[in-house]
């Protein structure tokens, strides 16, 4: 005896129903145990449709990278040179170590003149996130 035909509405053949998942519990679209309304094949190909989309509209890597990769720190003076080098290239993203000698106040306040030196470099204007540890500057 042949095996039970299932229709896809994907590819709108008929197919038997060993080439069709089986649903994992009941929902808007049908019974537990009900055969889906689409083949493993169709669902593999919209599954790597869907991928090739969500990959095409994801930002790409920024263009302009400085990174400091001694484990010294920078004075205010070079990281604001280092980062107006970069900052005309359109996009920018900067890991370094930049010392605070001469800049009195706490971390907040020192994180605060950092970004207004930042914002004189590059034009980007920043909010900062404090947290337990650190101070971040976010661009906004």
């Amino acid at each position: 005896m042949d095996a039970p035909l299932h229709h896809c509405h994907a590819c709108k053949s008929l197919k038997p129903l060993t080439e069709f998942k089986l649903r994992e519990k009941d929902d808007q679209y049908g019974r537990k145990g009900d055969p889906t309304s689409k083949c493993t094949l169709c669902t593999l190909r919209n599954q790597k449709s869907r991928q090739n989309l969500k990959r095409k509209r994801e930002p790409e890597e920024p263009t302009s990278v400085c990174v400091n990769n001694s484990l010294l720190p920078v004075d205010q003076d070079q990281f604001t040179a280092l980062l107006a080098n970069r900052a005309p290239d359109g996009s920018l993203r900067c890991s370094t170590r930049v010392t605070a000698e001469g800049v009195v106040g706490d971390t907040k306040s020192i994180a605060g003149i950092t970004a207004g030196y930042v914002w004189e470099a590059t034009g980007y204007r920043f909010t900062l996130v404090d947290s337990e540890y650190n101070v971040t500057c976010i661009n906004r």
